[in-house]
């Protein structure tokens, strides 16, 4: 869900910088390791805020690897968050050696 306003500012101008940072670093051969093993079916979040009786989740926090590095599960893991010892979820990836056949 796209906001109209983020910290006073445009929603749109928040949404198209993230997703333009995100985007551009495939010139430099990195991607999102979560996006990459999940797709943009899974809905995740690393920071969540209720308030209202609402709660509005981003994912704020992401690992950008190259394909070589071969990461073969990357999950949000949000204890640390629930527990309030954080305001934001820990990234757990996992990366393996190429298995040959």
């Amino acid at each position: 869900m796209l906001r109209k306003t983020i910290r006073g500012g445009s929603g749109q101008r928040w949404d198209s910088a993230e997703r333009g940072i995100l985007v551009g670093l495939r010139e430099f051969g990195l991607r999102d390791v979560f996006r990459a093993l999940h797709g943009y079916d899974v809905q995740a979040a690393s920071w969540v805020l209720n308030r209202k009786g609402m709660s509005v989740g981003r994912r704020f926090d992401h690992v950008f690897a190259s394909t070589e590095l071969l990461a073969r599960r990357c999950e949000y893991l949000h204890g640390a968050r629930t527990s309030r010892l954080s305001d934001h979820a820990a990234l757990e990836v996992d990366f393996g050696p190429e298995i040959s056949r």
